[in-house]
């Protein structure tokens, strides 16, 4: 804890930690900005790219849904005809067109209709994502078995063994990264999918072919009671031209929401080729930088954990100094005890010497005295 709080403590440690986060926010912003120009390509590359203006959006499911109804109404009138006329050819003519009248009704009308359309769509994108994480979820835990495999393998005393082991477990390590490559690319696409459903999608492009047959087989079928004299009512068809009329009308609107959708979308490409080419310069400066940040840092590193050593050395000798300055004072205090115990015993003893001298004097002088 203390060797991190000496490296916080450097200011030159502090800058080099601020020159990888930002460089870790630059690369995080960079995915970004390419996963985003990545989606507008996506959402203004497509067929519907009407989809991706509300505004016109409503207007295309509006001319859509009145085409799909113009479609039912045609069935209608045509339902009033007879339903053979003695010719093999208008009789085949008229089946093919009867088949796909359950068709065009189901086609959307409504509001309603376009918007519970989408949603079964986006239901299925759904379970697919569900799916895609599922086996995420499976990847990693086949990630965590290698792992405990490969520290097995590291405990293992059998080289021959330990080898084999090792080279089965990269190529499961590769297949493993393999299938989270491939999880990751389908979760782009899903999510890029999503973008473009809507009007003008292949469910919708499928319907405009349907429809585009159905009047033709009605064209065919008009021109075949013609030429065989065969009487049409009038009623039908007044009511077909009408409905000829208003397709016209509609396909001019059309043609007129298509003009501004291509005038958005250029201004709008303009923009993000422009962003495009500036994302290539970001990431060439970014791989720059990243090498430099790489030298740099990992010079403050190195000198920031030198100095690390150097205190720890310092501690360590001081420590050791100190242990060393501790046991000379108590050494000292022993041998003052020493010397001051030597002394009083010198003391004692001169003492005892002394009382010892009186008392052989004394005994001296008395022998003299007894002689006399």
């Amino acid at each position: 804890a203390r060797g991190r709080q000496w490296s916080e403590a450097d200011a030159d440690m502090d800058r080099a930690l601020s020159v990888l986060s930002d460089l870790s926010t630059s690369r995080r912003m960079t995915n970004e900005i390419e996963d985003l120009i990545d989606r507008l390509n996506a959402a203004l590359g497509g067929a519907n790219r009407v989809h991706a203006f509300a505004d016109l959006r409503r207007d295309r499911e509006r001319s859509v849904a009145l085409r799909n109804q113009l479609a039912v109404i045609r069935a209608e009138l045509l339902a009033r005809e007879s339903a053979t006329t003695g010719n093999a050819e208008l009789d085949k003519v008229r089946a093919e067109r009867r088949q796909l009248e359950p068709l065009l009704k189901k086609m959307p009308r409504s509001d309603e209709d376009f918007e519970v359309r989408d949603q079964q769509l986006f239901a299925r994108y759904r379970e697919m994502s569900k799916e895609l994480s599922a086996l995420g979820v499976e990847v990693m835990g086949l990630e965590a078995r290698l792992t405990a495999l490969e520290r097995y393998s590291a405990d293992s005393k059998t080289p021959a063994a330990t080898e084999a082991l090792k080279a089965e477990l990269e190529q499961h390590r590769a297949a493993a990264k393999s299938f989270r490559k491939d999880i990751t690319e389908y979760v782009r696409l899903i999510e890029l999918a999503r973008l473009q459903v809507g009007v003008g999608d292949s469910r919708y492009q499928r319907d405009d072919r349907n429809r585009a047959q159905y009047l033709e087989l009605i064209a065919r079928e008009r021109q075949l009671m013609a030429s065989l004299g065969i009487r049409r009512d009038s009623g039908v068809d007044a009511g077909l031209e009408r409905a000829a009329r208003l397709d016209a009308s509609l396909a001019q609107r059309d043609a007129a929401v298509d003009v501004i959708v291509e005038e958005r979308i250029s201004g709008m490409r303009s923009v993000i080729d422009e962003e495009t080419e500036k994302l290539a310069g970001y990431r060439t400066s970014l791989d720059s930088l990243s090498g430099e940040a790489e030298e740099v840092v990992g010079g403050v590193t190195y000198a920031n954990f030198e100095s690390v050593r150097k205190r720890f050395y310092d501690l360590v000798l001081r420590a050791d100094v100190g242990r060393i300055d501790i046991a000379w004072a108590r050494r000292e205090e022993h041998r003052m005890k020493v010397d001051t115990l030597t002394r009083a015993r010198s003391s004692e003893l001169q003492a005892i010497d002394g009382e010892f001298e009186e008392i052989s004097d004394t005994g001296t002088s008395t022998e003299p005295e007894a002689a006399q």
